[in-house]
């Protein structure tokens, strides 16, 4: 397996061991994403030990992960930006998508092909994602963008998952054009996901220490 593969889950066990210490500090604003990143971490080491030691295909997996990974991201965006979007329109986007998933996996297509819901769960991502900035710009609450913890997050979500988007559309077309720009490509995506990892762990790791700091000015002040 390539060695992106691996730092991926790294980053992964990163950012639910930096969620973890922080759990209590975090979970307002971060449960919903902790959830994902155990998820994430989870699936992809199983992923690992399945490929070592079984020799059936675990492209299953994806329609599985894929819905519940939108569900988890779509509840943590429902929380932020519930001023720009009603929370119905949210609910209403999270069950057409998850119906989605359920009637593709049964219907349209096989369990052993990689499904192609994230496609989808994708634009609805970065749609959530923009809406936040846009709730910032508007609302001009943060002085400093890089010093909120829901920016750092944010920021992970729109690059990861525009590209996600945009590989998933072509890599079929890519392939048939060039299986070196595919690796290529592909390798290229796996790095994102580092990068992505390392976004959250630094925002986890961001809010749980200003929460602390926040807790000991207040005592300090009692």
């Amino acid at each position: 397996m390539p060695v992106y593969w691996y730092l991926a889950v790294a980053t992964e066990v990163m950012a639910s061991i930096v969620g973890s210490c922080f759990y209590r500090n975090i979970k307002q604003k971060f449960l919903f994403l902790y959830f994902f990143v155990l998820l994430g971490a989870s699936t992809d080491i199983w992923n690992i030990v399945s490929i070592k030691f079984s020799s059936h295909s675990n492209l299953w997996v994806s329609h599985i992960y894929f819905p519940f990974e939108f569900l988890l991201l779509a509840l943590f965006y429902r929380q932020h930006i519930t001023t720009m979007i009603r929370q119905r329109w949210i609910i209403m986007l999270i069950s057409i998508l998850m119906t989605y998933a359920v009637i593709n996996a049964i219907f349209i297509q096989s369990v052993n092909e990689y499904s192609h819901v994230r496609i989808f769960s994708s634009i609805l991502l970065v749609l959530f994602s923009l809406i936040y900035f846009y709730k910032v710009m508007v609302e001009v609450k943060i002085r400093r963008l890089f010093a909120d913890s829901l920016i750092w997050a944010n920021v992970a979500v729109l690059f990861f998952y525009s590209t996600i988007f945009f590989y998933n559309l072509l890599s079929n077309l890519i392939l048939d054009y060039s299986y070196e720009l595919a690796k290529h490509i592909l390798t290229f995506n796996g790095y994102m996901i580092v990068l992505f990892y390392i976004f959250i762990t630094i925002a986890f790791g961001m809010e749980g220490r200003q929460q602390i700091k926040g807790k000991s000015v207040s005592l300090k002040r009692a």
